[in-house]
């Protein structure tokens, strides 16, 4: 299915999302009736650089796996860059946690499906030579389906370079709470197991509501990964022991005796996933819509800044610290791009591989 590349061909519905230099928008095609999400991003305050956001779309637009958001086009028209992507109406699982479910989802038949979501991902991207490098709830987002859909390449990076793998990159990307600890010993350098950790301390996160050390600040969270043992699931613990081990496969020090993203699809724990009917039944059914979540949201950070006088970058609650889903990705600089008509269209790579 193909999508005008012009603002014409859109009616704008409502605002998902916003961050410094961007906002989401649900929109419907008026060509086909689909409805889509659409990222404006201002070029001139945002100071992005075309050729860097030409490779993230141009790599993007080579993915194809039906747990990776899809991409649509791209145009320029004023001094916007307005990307098309796949609508996800759950929204993502950061917003999920902070806004509805702040201790966590309510069983692990829910994360095993979640986790087995993200797993398929993960497996076709590392088999694809690449390290997502920013694995988090805030990039995993879920159809109104319930099929679980991994975003955000914007800091990833190729395994593989002229037709030969790199095993390991040395610089230092992602979100800390998530960074295992090779990223951050950065003359060790890191394959694609780092995102195996990003993954275990997701897993935490779903479970309890809250990523380990996420109240401490960035330079206390980078000490205490690369000098404690592995976070884990708190000690009195309501957890099967399936999910347990899963996590302790996740979360080793060592990257060699982490599992990969394919042996981890075998592992007990995700064996107990179910269906995306399931998730949609017992999870997205009883959540609003995303824009009704981030109109909540909206109206809890307008509150939390007049009670701190428009100050709220001091404060530690999770709704002050929202963070809406950055849908950027890393991808190929050699895609075949035009410029006409003061649009920018970058051409989709052919799909050679369908794990789908």
């Amino acid at each position: 299915m193909s999508f005008p590349l012009s603002l014409d061909w859109y009616e704008i519905k409502e605002r998902i999302g916003r961050g410094g230099t961007s906002e989401v928008f649900s929109a419907v095609c008026l060509d086909n009736n689909e409805v889509v999400s659409i990222k404006k991003i201002d070029l001139e305050t945002g100071q992005i650089e075309l050729d860097y956001l030409r490779q993230e779309v141009s790599y993007w637009s080579s993915m194809q796996h039906k747990n990776i958001i899809s991409y649509y086009g791209s145009f320029i028209e004023g001094p916007n860059i307005y990307i098309l992507m796949s609508y996800c109406s759950a929204g993502s699982l950061y917003d999920i946690l902070r806004i509805h479910m702040p201790n966590g989802l309510p069983n692990e038949i829910q994360i095993a499906t979640i986790l087995k979501g993200t797993l398929n991902a993960l497996d076709y991207i590392h088999s694809s030579g690449q390290i997502h490098r920013d694995v988090k709830p805030g990039n995993i987002l879920i159809e109104g389906n319930g099929v679980v859909k991994i975003g955000d390449f914007g800091v990833s990076t190729r395994l593989f370079e002229e037709g030969q793998r790199r095993s390991f990159r040395f610089t230092v990307a992602g979100t800390p709470c998530y960074m295992a600890p090779e990223v951050l010993i950065e003359e060790e350098g890191y394959t694609e197991k780092a995102d195996i950790w990003s993954l275990g301390i997701t897993a935490i996160e779903l479970a309890t509501g809250d990523a380990p050390y996420s109240t401490l600040n960035e330079m206390e969270i980078m000490m205490k990964i690369i000098n404690l043992p592995p976070p884990s699931l708190p000690s009195n613990s309501k957890y099967s022991p399936e999910f347990i081990d899963f996590i302790s496969k996740c979360l080793q020090t060592d990257p060699n005796n982490r599992w990969t993203a394919k042996e981890l699809l075998s592992h007990p724990f995700i064996q107990k996933a179910r269906d995306n009917e399931y998730l949609q039944k017992t999870l997205i059914s009883k959540l609003p819509s995303i824009a009704s979540s981030f109109s909540i949201n909206e109206m809890r950070l307008n509150k939390m800044r007049l009670k701190l006088g428009n100050d709220v970058s001091q404060s530690t609650p999770a709704i002050v610290q929202y963070e809406p889903p950055k849908w950027d990705f890393l991808v190929d600089s050699k895609s075949p791009v035009t410029v006409k008509k003061g649009r920018f269209e970058i051409t989709r790579l052919p799909n050679q591989n369908k794990n789908c």
